[in-house]
């Protein structure tokens, strides 16, 4: 492998990880709505967590 292909590679790995934030947080408040309780806080967190957790694993 070349250097070029791995700092390609960690770039693009950042990048996905990147875009799961704002992914994350539109799923939550898609879902969701407002957090006026913590029953939809915890929800919110375990939507937006998973996705980023996802979008970190990939």
């Amino acid at each position: 492998m070349t250097t070029d292909m791995t700092l390609f590679g960690f770039g693009l790995r950042w990048m996905v990880t990147f875009l799961g934030f704002p992914l994350g947080g539109a799923a939550a408040y898609a879902l969701v709505r407002s957090v006026d309780t913590p029953l939809r806080g915890l929800l919110g967190g375990l939507i937006a967590g998973a996705i980023l957790g996802l979008a970190q694993w990939l």
